[in-house]
């Protein structure tokens, strides 16, 4: 011990610094538009302080300020946050925010800019029910994707077809899908409501990637009333599956579901009778099962998979081309016609545990398979019975 503390005293005495190393982190940049000369964003003079964006900067554009349509020629930005206080168009090069929001009322916001999605995603916060962000061009990612949380309008417009592979999901607000040229808006799958009042509105078909399972929960829209267009003859719009709790709300126009995903949805299908009626359409593979109250006046079409009803939808007749019609738990359907006999199936009572449900007139051809349930827990094929 000795011999240490000997030691140490031939050690000199230094005065104690105290480092403070503190972590780097992204500043902000405020738009200010006085340039003379430019609505860019690498002029200098367009921003408070002289300091333009760079790397994962902030970039806040005020309410009222000069050049409100201005030009992002600053390459591989990744802003933390875009934020709006009023109406403003931004062009140029690629940008990838984390997230946008648009702050005040009465505001329209569009963002002509391709973005490729960081990590993480967009998140979309648009404060107030009267203002609307437009997202004009390519939004692309091999994993992420896109989330509405604000209380208003965001709008996929333009004529560019998204590639993200990530969901698209509208916890509330608006999602207005307005992509034309046959330009696919949402691209992945679809979520439309958390249980809040959220919608999406469908307006250019098609709007929707085929491949996408659309779910939408609870006391949320999905609104094709206004739409126009055809994607895969004679569907409006057309996805892989439907799910959820919400509403539907046809309009005039018709929804195919062609698979091979499963879905069900206990939730509503509206629409109206005129111009044309409204109308379903399961295709390929796939169990479709609804299971709600739906009011919608139009035919339900099967040529393929199997459609189940477990719920009452009286206005609407059944044509099965293909596939398997099961009509269980006292599910009720307008009249039935099968077209073609060999390779289609009726199966009323054909869900686990059910009871057969009611037609109104029921119009079979030769060779359709007519399905009987024997205590109410398997399906067996009866040869013997037939059209």
């Amino acid at each position: 011990m000795s011999t240490i503390l000997a030691t140490m005293s031939r050690i000199p005495v230094l005065p104690l610094v105290l480092l403070c190393v503190l972590a780097t982190h992204a500043g902000a940049a405020t738009w200010s538009g006085l340039s003379a000369t430019s609505d860019n964003w690498s002029d200098s003079t367009n921003w408070q302080g002289g300091t333009f964006p760079t790397g994962t900067d902030s970039i806040v554009f005020p309410a009222a300020a000069p050049r409100s349509t201005n030009v992002n020629d600053i390459a591989n930005l990744t802003p933390s946050s875009i934020s709006f206080s009023g109406t403003y168009n931004v062009s140029g090069v690629a940008i990838a925010p984390s997230g946008i929001t648009v702050m005040t009322a009465v505001t329209v916001v569009t963002i002509a800019n391709n973005i490729p999605l960081p990590a993480g995603g967009l998140t979309v916060t648009v404060s107030d029910a009267t203002s609307a962000l437009n997202l004009q061009g390519i939004i692309s990612s091999l994993t992420d994707g896109v989330t509405n949380a604000g209380v208003g309008a965001l709008g996929y417009t333009g004529a560019a077809t998204n590639t993200y592979a990530g969901a698209t999901t509208v916890n509330s607000g608006t999602l207005v899908l307005n992509r034309t040229g046959a330009a696919i808006a949402v691209p992945g799958a679809l979520t439309v409501g958390n249980g809040s009042a959220a919608t999406v509105t469908v307006v250019a078909c098609p709007e929707i990637a085929n491949a996408s399972v659309v779910t939408v929960n609870a006391n949320a829209i999905f609104d094709l009333s206004t739409a126009t267009g055809t994607d895969v003859a004679p569907d409006t719009e057309t996805i892989n599956a439907l799910n959820g709790a919400g509403t539907v709300n046809l309009g005039a126009n018709s929804l195919g579901c062609i698979g091979p995903a499963s879905g069900t949805f206990t939730g509503s299908i509206t629409g109206t009778a005129a111009p044309t009626n409204p109308s379903i359409r399961k295709a390929t593979s796939g169990i479709f099962k609804l299971t709600g109250n739906n009011t919608y006046t139009g035919t339900t079409t099967l040529a393929g998979g199997e459609i189940r009803v477990l719920g009452s939808q009286p206005t609407s007749n059944v044509t099965v081309s293909a596939g398997t019609l099961g009509l269980s738990s006292g599910g009720s359907v307008g009249n039935v016609t099968f077209t073609t006999g060999s390779a289609s199936a009726f199966a009323p009572g054909n869900d686990v545990g059910s009871t057969q449900g009611t037609t109104g007139n029921l119009v079979m051809v030769s060779m359709t398979t007519y399905r009987v349930n024997v205590g109410g827990a398997t399906t067996s094929t009866y040869s013997n019975v037939s059209a």
